[in-house]
């Protein structure tokens, strides 16, 4: 009964850590890196278990851009 519900904390904790990183982002705090690589990574597993494999390739695209931009 309550298997949606598991199922769905880490799509819940991604779509969180992604409207915290547009927030830290948008206040121009350096912290906004480690909230975008949670996101992306959380993303690329679910995306992966949802078996939408090009959008979690997608996910591992946006990873490395993140560590770019938070190298920079």
């Amino acid at each position: 009964m309550w298997d949606w519900l598991v199922s769905n904390k880490i799509e819940l904790i991604a779509a969180l850590t992604g409207i915290i990183y547009v927030w830290l982002a948008a206040k121009q705090n350096v912290l906004c890196w480690i909230f975008g690589l949670i996101n992306v990574f959380l993303s690329m597993f679910v995306f992966y278990q949802a078996r939408l494999y090009y959008d979690a390739l997608l996910q591992v695209f946006y990873f490395i851009l993140t560590i770019y931009g938070w190298y920079f």
